[in-house]
């Protein structure tokens, strides 16, 4: 089973602004990047053939190795992937439900694309889409067990 995982609207509210030369910026009060990650580290700890492909603007501007580094361990072993290359690597602004849709649809094994709500992915994945309210994410109790539940029915 492979996930393909947003960070924005799924561990922490989708408010994120990346500023070249400076980390990645919450912007929403009460809240804290990655403030969801124990919940996905939870979840996926039942599933134990689950990989992560990481899916985020992250990558783009700060790099995959750097990325997976601001996991926990449990949530970082499972990454193999990343839809997205540092900016560095890029000649153009990529599509990131585009790169996912198609990196997922070619790819064997099944999958569930992991994002807040207002992501926009092409019709021919959206019944693979597991969408989250972009402020709660996966804080949100009810949405936490219902994908516990979808992963374990692949």
């Amino acid at each position: 089973m492979m996930l393909y995982l947003n960070f924005e609207g799924v561990l922490h509210p989708a408010t994120v602004r990346f500023i070249a030369g400076l980390s990645p910026e919450l912007n929403f009060r009460g809240h804290h990047l990655f403030e969801n990650v124990g919940a996905l580290a939870s979840v996926i700890a039942t599933i134990p053939d689950l990989e992560i492909t990481l899916n985020t603007w992250w990558t783009y501007h700060t790099g995959i190795r750097e990325t997976i580094a601001l996991l926990p361990s449990d949530v970082a072993q499972r990454v193999s992937a990343s839809t997205i290359p540092h900016s560095s690597k890029c000649n153009e602004f990529p599509n990131r439900t585009l790169l996912a849709s198609q990196a997922a649809q070619s790819d064997s094994q099944p999958f569930v694309l992991l994002d807040h709500a207002g992501a926009r992915y092409p019709c021919q994945v959206r019944s693979n889409c597991f969408f989250v309210d972009p402020v709660t994410g996966l804080g949100d109790e009810r949405a936490l067990h219902a994908l516990s539940t979808l992963l374990k029915q692949h």
